[in-house]
């Protein structure tokens, strides 16, 4: 008997995306709901009405996280050895500013640059040295 209390045989098994595709459904979730939608494309009769909470700020961020992550992925799968991210770090800068680049301009990563300068590390214990004579 399946989820809808009805007894129905399937002619193959459902398929599963990848596990890092939707990390926030367990692997009984997404069986259930690939049998959901079988079951829907097959039979189209059946009518699905969805309830649920929308959170505009929170879905907007992880959406545009979730298409950042697709597009790295592939950026990187395309060309491993030059978009590499050192150890400890998630996205090399390398791929950070080629990415940001094409999505304004060569002179955005200039003024991007400038406005989040770190200063050298000289500069860092001048000024240090200075605020401990005062």
């Amino acid at each position: 008997m399946d989820h809808f209390g009805s007894t129905v045989r399937y002619s193959r098994p459902p398929t599963f995306p990848s596990p890092n595709r939707n990390p926030s459904l367990s692997l009984r979730q997404t069986w259930s709901c690939s049998i959901l939608a079988e079951a829907l494309n097959e039979r189209a009769v059946l009518r699905l009405d969805v309830r649920g909470s929308v959170f505009p700020g929170l879905d907007a961020a992880a959406i545009r996280e979730a298409k950042f992550a697709s597009l790295a992925a592939e950026r990187v799968s395309t060309n491993p050895k030059k978009y590499a991210p050192p150890p400890g770090v998630e996205f090399s800068p390398r791929l950070l500013k080629d990415l940001y680049v094409e999505r304004f301009e060569k002179d955005a990563v200039k003024a991007l640059e400038q406005e989040f300068q770190v200063p050298e590390l000289d500069e860092v214990r001048t000024r240090l040295c200075q605020r401990v004579r005062t």
